[in-house]
């Protein structure tokens, strides 16, 4: 499975510029091996597959997990990474989202 998603991740580091129609810049390598870094270093509380887009930009790679009532989305750049938990209960829906740099242990 992890396998799919490297390759999924391998789409997205060739993509060229003006992906999206935008103007928008190739996705660097730098960023698409922190993605791989957190795919492989994800806890297994997050044992399904996530969706993984490249964001709009050229900048950044989003990967998104869905189980039952929660949601988190992590969006990965260069220097940073930002996070948005979504977690739905029967008082409503309750959110944050946190955004900081990320050291990867690997650069």
């Amino acid at each position: 499975m992890k396998e799919d998603i490297i390759e999924q991740v391998e789409r997205i580091r060739n993509l060229p510029d003006n992906w999206d129609g935008y103007n928008s810049s190739r996705i660097s390598n730098c960023v698409c091996e922190n993605v791989i870094w957190v795919i492989e270093n994800v806890p297994k509380i997050l044992e399904l597959d996530p969706d993984i887009c490249p964001v709009s930009g050229g900048k950044s790679v989003q990967l998104e997990w869905q189980n039952g009532d929660k949601e988190l989305e992590i969006e990965i750049e260069e220097e940073k990474i930002s996070y948005l938990e979504v977690v739905n209960n029967k008082d409503g829906e309750e959110s944050h989202m946190e955004e900081g740099k990320f050291i990867f242990l690997g650069n």
